[in-house]
């Protein structure tokens, strides 16, 4: 790999002793893990689908394993949301956060989605909300997909600019995610272009940005909250500089340690002789001490204090409109129980709003979308079957084996017994859904994820 003087310069001087086995990690292939669900997938069934590709564990996370090989967004278990991939360093800072549980996250640079799921996975309360932010259009529509995917119902999708959020977004959130917009040098060695496109004032143009965005992160963070902020890239201006000045500006803002598995797996930040705070705690992973790319992260806290009264605007409840009674009669019939949440009309499309969640009117999707509304009855959505496929009452589930399994995959109507809506796992992991007639199940897994 070709890279830049200046950064091997600024390496060396970062590193000292051990830049001769950093640069020689980066000529290394990228290593490679996935998350997953135990509820949706044993480990005996892992084993059993990889085979010689499934590697050892990632010491500071459940329910992760490092893998290798081509063709894993194929796997039923993939498509069923079993399965995310995601960059075994990646996994570290909302790791690092662990094991404490709060009631409402906001992710504030959430595509594609990997930080928001796990958070959502190890940190969030049962009853609590996710709100992912994503500003950019096509990043965001990935992020949908992948939220989708694995059948997350907890979460709302905004696309604010992250440097300019909304006034009454003020002290709101327990969790802030800051996965920071960054140079990418950390993803030199699995994106080459992330060393052809390297230069100085680009570190300086992401640390501008960083540094406005983290004064939201701080303004929206409840007394007591704790601020993630991690960036793909080893430059101090985006690390422990942008750290020192967020402890500098807000008195009430400190660092706080990450877990100690993630500590054991990690170089401490870089600590300047005259700091008066303790960068240590902030956490560096470089390809040679942990087999992953790089990362950055830092836990800070905002001391408890009083929250700012919120005033609570009365709202009538509204009837219900025709679409919506449509909905519930449909939840009624094939549920055994009704979600939690609140009904939202959009023109003929019905969602489920989460409870704590933002204001409707903020967001790109407020929730789960249950379904369009046509000629007096719900087409129900892909994400109703995957975010409540627990709650169905007709569930049928086929051995991985079984051929149709992959004829479902592939977009056919598969030979099934019952009648009615139902869901179809691949052991237990959901695939989508069916509605059953005359021996036949009319496929309903959407056209563009339909294996080819």
């Amino acid at each position: 790999m070709a890279l830049p003087e200046a950064f091997c310069l600024r390496m060396k001087a970062l590193l000292g002793e051990d830049a001769e086995a950093f640069f020689s990690s980066l000529e290394k292939p990228p290593s490679r893990a996935f998350r997953y669900d135990p509820a949706k997938v044993s480990r005996n069934e892992l084993q059993k689908a990889f085979g010689e590709a499934l590697g050892n564990e990632i010491p500071f996370l459940p329910n992760a394993l490092r893998f290798h090989g081509e063709g894993i967004g194929n796997l039923p278990l993939h498509h069923g949301g079993a399965l995310y991939v995601q960059e075994p360093a990646a996994m570290a800072p909302v790791a690092a956060a662990m094991p404490r549980k709060v009631g409402r996250i906001l992710d504030l640079c959430a595509a594609p989605g990997g930080k928001s799921l796990q958070a959502a996975a190890l940190l969030l309360e049962d009853e609590g909300v996710l709100i992912c932010n994503e500003p950019e259009g096509k990043r965001r529509k990935v992020l949908m997909q992948n939220l989708e995917r694995m059948g997350e119902g907890r979460c709302q999708v905004t696309g604010f600019d992250a440097r300019s959020l909304p006034k009454s977004w003020e002290e709101r959130f327990d969790l802030v995610i800051c996965d920071a917009p960054c140079s990418g040098e950390g993803m030199m060695r699995k994106h080459s272009a992330a060393a052809e496109l390297w230069s100085l004032e680009n570190i300086r143009e992401c640390a501008r940005r960083q540094k406005e965005i983290l004064q939201e992160a701080v303004r929206i963070l409840a007394p007591g909250g704790i601020l993630i902020y991690s960036t793909c890239t080893w430059a101090p201006e985006e690390n422990e500089e942008q750290v020192t000045a967020v402890l500098e500006t807000y008195p009430q803002m400190h660092l706080i340690p990450p877990s100690e598995a993630v500590t054991a797996v990690s170089a401490p930040g870089i600590s300047q002789t005259e700091s008066p705070y303790p960068l240590f705690l902030t956490r560096r992973f470089y390809p040679h001490l942990f087999d992953g790319e790089g990362q950055y992260l830092a836990l800070l806290e905002k001391e408890e204090g009083a929250k700012k009264e919120r005033k609570q605007k009365k709202k009538t409840q509204p009837k219900p409109s025709p679409q919506e009674k449509v909905a519930l009669e449909f939840l009624q019939k094939n549920l055994t129980s009704l979600p939690v949440g609140t009904f939202l009309t959009r023109g003929d499309e019905v969602y489920l709003v989460p409870k704590g969640g933002v204001d409707p009117e903020e967001t790109v999707s407020p929730g789960i979308l249950l379904g369009t509304v046509q000629k007096g009855r719900l087409v129900p959505h892909h994400r109703l079957f995957l975010a409540c496929g627990a709650l169905f009452s007709k569930r049928i589930s086929l051995e991985e084996e079984d051929a149709r399994v992959e004829a479902y995959l592939r977009g056919e109507e598969i030979p099934l017994e019952g009648a009615g809506f139902a869901l179809l796992l691949a052991g237990d992991c959901p695939l989508g859904g069916v509605k059953i007639s005359g021996g036949r199940g009319k496929n309903l897994y959407p056209k563009g994820l339909r294996k080819v």
